[in-house]
């Protein structure tokens, strides 16, 4: 199966602290946070990547090049001004020739078995699986409600979140066929595209891997400084 890291983003909330370059390309202890989403997919035998880059591409095609130097293989899908995450989702899909594939959000990390995600995208058969988290924290991300067998009844915003629930942990197993859906132009996958597919085919797995996103400097600033989750995961030697 095909991976698509989404990893076009401007950082905007982390510019006073990783300044001109790709949100995906910040420094964790001497790795880019992409190089971590890599080794995830690798680790998983999920070795032939697209890059959907848009900021600054340049900057990750000079340090990822085909992927051939860690045993991948990437090729990258170009916006030529920001789509969103929906819209590069859509245009990176041409790129994908089997019915699903992995999807990755390119600034938070999920230590998840992603071969039960596709097995369980494949058995169940939804259209859309999204990976969620339990957290105790819900200010930053919102909330996602699920029913008995799993299927997404409805996002909450994080003004009308409770304390404690389930997270989109930014990783998913996206159907092909959901690509003509997706208005063209600048669109979120997140607030337009997976709300429009209540009740169409999305489902959610729960998994209690460790999570973290590195959207805003305080979240950022802690896998900086304790990093050993995120080696653990990705199998990297301490």
């Amino acid at each position: 199966m095909k991976a698509i890291i989404l990893a076009g983003g401007f950082g905007t909330r982390l510019k006073s602290v990783i300044q001109d370059i790709p949100k995906p390309m910040v420094d964790i202890s001497g790795r880019p946070f992409l190089e971590y989403l890599l080794l995830q997919l690798k680790k998983a035998g999920i070795c032939d990547i697209v890059l959907a880059v848009g900021y600054r591409s340049e900057k990750i095609e000079d340090r990822f090049r085909d992927g051939k130097a860690m045993g991948l293989n990437l090729t990258y899908s170009h916006e030529d001004s920001p789509l969103g995450t929906g819209g590069a989702l859509k245009r990176a899909l041409i790129m994908v020739d089997e019915k699903s594939a992995i999807v990755m959000n390119g600034d938070s990390f999920f230590d998840i078995d992603l071969n039960s995600l596709i097995d369980d995208h494949s058995n169940s058969g939804a259209k859309i699986t999204i990976a969620v988290s339990r957290q105790a924290d819900l200010s930053r991300f919102g909330s996602i409600v699920v029913d008995n067998n799993n299927n997404i009844l409805r996002f909450m915003e994080k003004s009308s979140a409770e304390p404690g629930g389930l997270i989109n942990a930014g990783i998913y197993c996206i159907n092909k066929e959901i690509a003509p859906s997706i208005p063209e132009g600048k669109i979120s996958l997140e607030y337009d595209i997976f709300p429009s597919w209540i009740g169409k085919g999305m489902k959610a797995l729960k998994c209690d891997g460790f999570f973290v996103d590195i959207g805003l400097p305080e979240s950022l600033s802690g896998i900086k400084n304790q990093p050993q989750q995120l080696f653990s995961a990705v199998g990297i030697q301490l």
